[in-house]
């Protein structure tokens, strides 16, 4: 659909002035910048213990094929899940 005034720019469609903010719209630029530095650590420290955990099912995948005996699969899923 073209816009009629044919100036070409999108329509921004702001919020009711009644619509309840959420806590991150309230804050300042400093504590937003803050906030959003701390949610990057965060992800950062989770990518690194799903990489962990990739790692470990690997391992215990490689184990279990080259494994002979049910012994050292159970000891290695209770080190896996002791991690």
């Amino acid at each position: 659909m073209e816009d009629p005034s044919g100036s070409g720019t999108d329509s921004v469609v702001s919020p009711p002035a009644n619509a309840p903010k959420s806590k991150l719209d309230t804050l300042s630029k400093d504590d937003l910048i803050k906030f959003a530095k701390k949610q990057m650590a965060a992800m950062q420290k989770m990518k690194s213990k799903c990489a962990d955990l990739e790692k470990n099912i690997e391992a215990f995948q490689w184990r279990s094929k080259n494994s002979t005996s049910n012994s050292d699969d159970s000891t290695l899923i209770q080190v896996c899940l002791l991690r």
